[in-house]
C-alpha cells in the first residue's frame, strides 16, 4: 500500500494537475476569506467555506478521475492487481493519495481563524469543527470518485459522472426543500428514490431480476403503505432527503454544533465506497 500511495503522490506533480488543483482552492480560497471575513467583519470561517463548497464539484472529480480508470485504459491494472498489494491494499493506497493533496490546503485553511483572532473574539472551537466537517465531506465526495473511477476506462467519463454526482448531491436538499409537503408528492419522490435505488444496483451488480425484484417491493411496499394510512408521507420525502444528505451533516456543524453522529455517517460512508469500489474491481476482475 505504502509503494501505491508514494506512486500516486509523485503522479500528480508529474505533470500539472496537482498544483493546478491545489493552486485554483487556493486562489477562491482566498478570494471569499478577503471578501467575507477580511472585508466583511465575519468572523466564522463557515461562511467562506460554505460558499466555496460548490468548487468541489469541479476539482474532486479532476483529482479522481485517473486513480482507477488509466490502470483499466493502459492496461496496467491487472499487473497491478496480480502484485503481492491486496485490492484493499490498492484501493487505500490510492484514495489516501488523493486525500493527501486534497488536505494540503487545508493547512493554509487552518491558519484563517488564527487571523480573524488578530481583529477580535474568534469562537475557536466552532471555526476548527467547521472547517473539519468540511474536510470530511470532500473526502467522502473523494471517495465516491474513486468508486465512479473504478467503472470506466475513460477519465473524462469518471470526471462526468463524478461531477453529475456531486452536482445531484448538493442541490437534492435544496429542490426537496422548495417541493409540496403533501402526502402525494412524498410518496412520489420517495418512490424515485427507489427507482434510483435500483438503477445504481442493476449498473452495479449487472442484474436486473435482483434490482427488479427490489424496486418492486420498495415500491409495492410504499403503495400499501400510502393506501392504508397516506398522512404518514407528509413531509416524509424532504425529511428522509435532510436524514441522509451529506450537506445537511456539513450545516449542522457551520451552525457551530459538533455533532459526533455526523462524523461517524461521513466515515461510514467512506467506508462503504471503498468498500464498493473494491467490490467493483473484483467483479471485473473475474469476469
Amino acid at each position: 500500500m505504502k509503494a501505491i500511495y508514494k506512486r500516486e503522490i509523485k503522479s500528480y506533480f508529474s505533470s500539472m494537475v496537482g498544483y493546478a488543483i491545489l493552486g485554483f482552492f487556493l486562489l477562491i480560497v482566498g478570494f471569499y476569506f478577503w471578501g467575507i471575513n477580511l472585508s466583511g467583519g465575519s468572523s466564522s470561517v463557515g461562511s467562506t467555506l460554505s460558499n466555496i463548497m460548490l468548487v468541489y464539484t469541479v476539482i474532486l472529480p479532476i483529482l479522481t478521475m485517473r486513480l482507477l480508470a488509466e490502470e483499466q485504459k493502459q492496461k496496467t491494472d491487472q499487473l497491478l492487481f496480480s502484485s503481492p498489494v491486496s485490492i484493499w491494499g490498492i484501493v487505500t493506497g490510492k484514495y489516501l493519495a488523493a486525500v493527501t493533496i486534497f488536505t494540503a490546503p487545508f493547512v493554509v485553511i487552518c491558519t484563517m481563524p488564527v487571523v480573524l483572532n488578530l481583529y477580535g473574539n474568534v469562537d475557536f472551537v466552532g471555526n476548527y469543527a467547521t472547517i473539519f466537517a468540511f474536510w470530511l465531506l470532500g473526502d467522502v465526495l473523494l471517495a465516491i470518485g474513486l468508486m465512479v473511477s473504478s467503472f470506466t476506462e475513460n477519465q473524462i467519463v469518471a470526471a462526468v459522472i463524478s461531477f453529475a454526482i456531486n452536482i445531484t448531491l448538493f442541490l437534492v436538499s435544496s429542490i426537496a426543500s422548495i417541493l409540496p409537503s403533501t402526502a402525494l408528492p412524498s410518496m412520489v419522490g420517495l418512490m424515485v428514490l427507489v427507482l434510483l435505488v435500483g438503477i445504481f444496483l442493476f449498473v452495479y451488480i449487472r442484474n436486473i431480476i435482483v434490482s427488479g425484484v427490489v424496486v418492486f417491493i420498495g415500491e409495492a411496499a410504499l403503495l400499501v403503505v400510502y393506501m392504508i394510512k397516506s398522512s404518514l408521507f407528509e413531509s416524509a420525502f424532504a425529511n428522509v432527503i435532510s436524514g441522509i444528505s451529506f450537506m445537511s451533516r456539513y450545516t449542522k456543524f457551520a451552525s457551530g454544533n459538533f455533532d459526533l453522529g455526523s462524523i461517524f455517517y461521513y466515515v461510514t460512508f467512506i467506508i462503504l465506497f471503498l468498500y464498493l469500489t473494491v467490490q467493483s474491481i473484483q467483479k471485473r476482475r473475474w469476469s
